[in-house]
């Protein structure tokens, strides 16, 4: 029971085999313009993480300006924090002893207002020897 393959049979399996290497060399070239353009999708890639790597270094700069600026105004708002502190306790000083010597000026004042005032009454006490001797001079 050996089979024969028939001049139809052997045609149709040719022209499937044909059919087999049309289809392949279509998957290939199809696979070769596949591949370029993965190529041209990898080299967009590069180019991508270049500009990526170049964004990355320059917000690394920014960050660390940043950074040092926020130390800067720290210090600064800290210098001029203490700055306000020692011109208030100087001002507090200084009118202290303004207040002082406005205390001694007050007191000098009022003693020798005293003594105006005793020296007055004194002058006034004796008005009478005054006005008798003046009598006595004849100046009245």
């Amino acid at each position: 029971m050996a089979e024969t393959l028939s001049k139809e049979d052997v045609f149709l399996m040719m022209k499937s085999y044909e059919n087999n290497v049309k289809y392949n060399t279509q998957l290939y070239d199809r696979q070769e313009v596949l591949v370029q353009e993965q190529g041209k999708v990898i080299d967009n890639l590069k180019d991508i993480t270049l500009e990526q790597q170049k964004v990355n270094t320059h917000l690394e700069t920014l960050i660390k300006t940043i950074k040092e600026h926020n130390i800067l105004c720290n210090t600064s708002a800290t210098d001029l924090g203490k700055s306000i502190v020692d011109s208030r306790i100087n001002n507090v000083k200084e009118h202290s002893k303004l207040r002082y010597h406005l205390v001694a000026i007050s007191g000098g004042l009022l003693v020798v207002i005293i003594a105006l005032i005793t020296a007055f009454e004194k002058l006034w006490s004796k008005s009478d020897i005054i006005d008798a001797v003046a009598k006595f001079i004849g100046a009245s």
